[in-house]
């Protein structure tokens, strides 16, 4: 076995369409992440003539002075095969070590635990493959349950249907309802460009400072854009205020004229329950209805004839399409304006022939009570299932590791 630097081409070829690729893995973040000072290499591992493994590292400068290698959603090779991982783990940490790097960080997209939308196991544990890391010399991070690691570990993915309408029967009741109301809502979701960025950007930052969340730059999205342009999509949710009118007052017709064919009834024969059941739901619709036209007419002022309330930016990677970050006016969420993107998302994904919609982040810990439920809650409306990553892990490359670290510590533990 042998470890050489291969072209982008070779890379390409080889990342394109294995099984474990990412966009994380791809010449497009090589480039993103050199414009932010990261050296990006591209290594494969040989068997003779025949490419087995590669991967993009990141060597990333570190605190102190020092260098750090990561390979984002990598290496990519065969994890069944003990003899390929291993090849590759002594020839990467040869090739860390020559380039004076203190460890070599990885977290493949290799699958721990498969739960379905009850929580219950339907695949797994993978342990083997963590054991044979460690085994390896590689330092597991643990079995963390939020976002504490460099990426996250549990996802939540649907598959896709060969038709949207399979697709939306598949979906709980509720999501479904949600979703069936978008109209009456006025919403609506266009696919934005790069004159979109701003509003992306406000958007997501509207919503990271509602939840206490970090949140990107306006350059960073724009680096974003140019380097992955290829791979993303931007969807914009808005209210359509003449259109959210004109349903509001089709709605309010449609119950006046049920009202006037009740009253006329009530004429005509003796007057039950049923028919003043329906008379008092009649009425109860108009003045709803009435007083929804009057909010619309204040909102119209306002805002002029649309507004802008959530952005999603989905990017497709390997055989999937990922809902990579939403956010949205908190004063809008009962538009459901994400209900209206993943809408859109999810339609694109049957058109495109993905073979699951993922939802990526959610917290591992179940709990309705946990910090970060909502998140989950929201996700698990579309009955998919919850994947469970092996994680990530740290192979030392250099007798400073321990020391590093030990320094890292103590810097933290200062800062508080």
């Amino acid at each position: 076995m042998e470890l050489k630097n291969i072209d982008e081409e070779t890379y390409i070829k080889f990342s394109e369409h294995h099984e474990l690729g990412s966009f994380l893995q791809t010449i497009y973040e090589k480039n993103l992440k050199e414009i932010y000072g990261n050296i990006g290499h591209l290594v494969g591992l040989y068997d003779g003539n025949t490419l087995v493994g590669a991967s993009l590292l990141l060597e990333i400068p570190a605190k102190f002075g020092k260098r750090i290698f990561y390979a984002p959603r990598g290496f990519l090779t065969d994890y069944q095969n003990s003899h390929y991982v291993e090849a590759f783990t002594y020839e990467l940490k040869n090739y860390v070590k020559k380039y004076h790097g203190l460890e070599l960080i990885i977290d493949p997209l290799v699958i721990y635990r498969i739960l379905d939308h009850e929580e219950k196991t339907i695949m797994g544990p993978n342990d083997t493959i963590i054991e044979k890391l460690k085994k390896l010399g590689y330092r597991h991070f643990g079995f963390n349950l939020n976002f504490e690691a460099s990426q996250v570990r549990f996802m939540y993915r649907v598959p896709v249907f060969d038709t949207y309408e399979d697709m939306l029967n598949h979906f709980t009741k509720t999501t479904r309802k949600r979703i069936e109301s978008i109209p009456s809502k006025g919403v609506k979701v266009r696919k934005g460009d790069e004159s979109d960025l701003e509003t992306l950007e406000r958007l997501l930052k509207a919503s990271a400072e509602n939840k206490h969340f970090e949140y990107r730059s306006l350059s960073y999205y724009q680096n974003f854009f140019e380097q992955m342009g290829n791979l993303i999509t931007i969807y914009i949710a808005y209210i359509d205020f003449p259109y959210y009118e004109s349903q509001v007052k089709q709605n309010l017709e449609e119950e006046k004229q049920k009202l006037d064919s009740v009253l006329q009834e009530m004429e005509k024969v003796n007057v039950g329950s049923k028919l003043r059941s329906k008379k008092e739901l009649a009425e109860k619709h108009i003045e709803k209805y009435t007083e929804e036209l009057e909010e619309i007419k204040k909102m119209h002022q306002t805002y002029g004839d649309k507004i802008d309330i959530g952005a999603l930016l989905s990017i497709r990677s390997n055989h999937e399409y990922i809902t990579l970050s939403s956010g949205m006016l908190s004063e809008f969420r009962m538009f459901n304006p994400k209900y209206a993107m993943y809408d859109a998302h999810m339609k694109d994904a049957v058109k495109e022939k993905f073979q699951y919609v993922n939802f990526y982040g959610i917290s591992g810990n179940f709990d309705p009570k946990g910090e970060l439920y909502g998140i989950y809650e929201l996700k698990k409306g579309f009955n998919g299932e919850i994947v469970e990553l092996i994680g990530e892990f740290s192979l030392p490359t250099s007798s400073l590791y321990s020391f590093y670290h030990f320094l890292l510590k103590l810097k933290n533990i200062f800062k508080r």
